[in-house]
């Protein structure tokens, strides 16, 4: 369906207009103007507005809100439920957000994919961001109708039917005056009959959600079972037992006294309370005989019938006719039954039988199981890699454990070698410092002025005391012999007293020179001297 030129146009400047905020502007303005639009071609229940959405953080910005309906087929029949997207002003980076708008007489339906707030999350939300340039408002609604085919996400309220309410607190009219003797049976079928069969509604289609709400009885079922009349209805004992006008037009069965009594069977102040909220009629007498009530057999309390449906009661097996008996005849007190619930003021809803079982289960959700998978087979990876990682770590413990060991074993010789060099060192320590004290000692002994070197110097002969002397002179001239030198070659001296002085010394040093060999040969020593 085409969307009308007004639409789009206000659309388009909606998304274009400029807010001088990034937070409040459209990034994207033609792709959402795209997106929009053909969501609102495929769905036309949806309309475009702005409202001002916040955010969990409590930011609050003005957003394109897309309101309306979203037709789903469930079970066969089309239903719509109510949504609302909000397009971010960040989209298509970020995806829409959608939440479920019921009305007031529907309820949220929490669910997979539906929180009690309303807000829906799916899978296709949740990893927008990884395909945001592939993702549309369209498939998400595509996808969201076949979610909600399986999941409806709305329920109607459970209510209570205004007619039971209102005769709750309808006050009780007073008690008619007794009818002559065969008028009331004919009566109450001409106000039974005179309703037709076709005033009744159909039933209507089944709303998503109704394994949780009660259905109406079908239309295949022509008659109800009786309604008793009030307690209040009970109050005199010379009233015949009639029922309270029913509220809001629905019809509600008559109880009159059988013709050919002109007062009533017996009196409801003598029958048990039980009796008279129930409203059983007393026994009957027939040929001087009493007869039994009939047995009341408990009945499944039904559900509330809808304020729509008006039940028209069929009239009644005939009353039989009795004799007129005196009133004082004597009558047995029947034996107390069992309290049946008040069908009357009882909620009247019948569960149909296609959906009166237990719920469906939930289907498998594909996603969800193969985000498991995944998650079991990267857990499994991690795992595998942790245990060769763990195995490989392992072995290299194993050889440094070994190589420390080894070097531990070291370690100790090493120790007990380092311990008895130890024990070496300190007693060598020991003895070092003992002849250092002793040296301190003969120091501190000796006198303090140095010897003459001459007295310290002694030849053990009187030869090689003439051998020291000889060396000695002969050192000294030749020191002479060097320093006459010098001086005459700095001009200290000339020329004429240097060599008068050379020869000299030079004569002196040769006789020396001669007899230190002579010495020499004479003690022994060598030739080089």
């Amino acid at each position: 369906m085409a969307v009308p030129q007004r639409t789009l146009t206000w659309l388009y400047s909606v998304l274009t207009k400029d807010h001088y905020d990034p937070k409040q502007t459209y990034h994207d303005p033609n792709r959402t103007y795209h997106d929009v639009a053909n969501a609102l071609a495929q769905y036309p229940s949806l309309s475009p507005r702005t409202d001002v959405y916040t955010y969990e953080t409590g930011f609050s910005a003005l957003l394109l809100h897309l309101v309306g309906t979203l037709p789903v087929n469930f079970r066969g029949t089309t239903y719509r439920f109510p949504i609302a997207l909000w397009i971010p002003n960040t989209y298509p980076r970020e995806p829409p957000i959608a939440y479920v708008t019921p009305t007031q007489e529907m309820t949220v339906r929490v669910g997979q994919h539906v929180t009690l707030e309303g807000q829906v999350y799916h899978h296709y939300l949740a990893h927008w961001a990884e395909a945001w340039d592939r993702s549309t408002i369209t498939d998400l609604l595509s996808i969201l109708q076949d979610i909600f085919a399986k999941e409806p996400p709305v329920r109607y309220r459970q209510q209570v039917p205004q007619a039971q309410s209102q005769a709750e607190h309808a006050p009780t009219p007073p008690p008619l005056p007794p009818l002559p003797p065969g008028v009331g049976a004919s009566q109450t079928q001409t106000q039974v009959s005179a309703q037709p069969a076709s005033q009744v509604p159909p039933p209507p289609p089944p709303k998503p959600g109704a394994s949780e709400n009660r259905q109406p009885l079908p239309a295949g079922r022509s008659s109800l079972p009786p309604l008793p009349p009030k307690e209040q209805g009970l109050r005199h004992a010379s009233t015949p037992i009639t029922s309270p006008i029913p509220p809001h037009g629905v019809r509600s069965p008559q109880y009159h006294a059988p013709p050919g009594h002109g007062g009533p069977i017996g009196s409801p102040l003598s029958q048990p309370p039980t009796q008279q909220a129930i409203s059983h009629p007393g026994p009957y007498y027939r040929n001087g005989a009493p007869i039994p009530p009939q047995p009341h057999f408990p009945q499944p309390q039904p559900a509330p019938l809808p304020a729509h449906y008006q039940t028209q009661q069929p009239p009644g097996p005939p009353q039989p006719q009795h004799p007129t008996h005196p009133t004082n005849h004597p009558r047995p007190i029947p034996a107390p039954h069992a309290e049946a619930p008040d069908l009357l003021t009882s909620p009247f809803e019948v569960e149909l039988p296609s959906i009166s079982g237990p719920a469906p289960p939930i289907p498998p959700n594909p996603e969800k199981d193969t985000l498991l998978r995944a998650v079991s087979h990267s857990l499994a990876e991690t795992l595998q890699l942790n245990a060769t990682q763990s195995d490989t770590a392992a072995q290299s413990l194993a050889s440094q454990s070994r190589s420390l060991h080894s070097a531990l074993a070291t370690l100790q010789g090493e120790i007990s070698t380092l311990n008895s060099l130890h024990a070496t060192l300190q007693s060598n320590t020991a003895v070092l410092q003992q002849s250092i004290q002793r040296a301190d000692a003969t120091i501190a002994d000796a006198p303090p002025d140095l010897p003459p070197i001459d007295d310290v110097l002694v030849a053990p002969t009187i030869v090689g005391k003439q051998l020291y002397d000889l060396v000695a002179e002969e050192q000294g001239i030749q020191q002479a012999l060097y320093a006459l030198q010098a001086a005459l070659v700095k001009g200290v001296i000339g020329v004429d007293s240097w060599s008068k002085h050379t020869r000299s010394l030079a004569r002196e040093a040769l006789l020396k020179r001669a007899l230190i060999r002579k010495i020499g040969r004479g003690m022994g020593l060598e030739e080089s001297l």
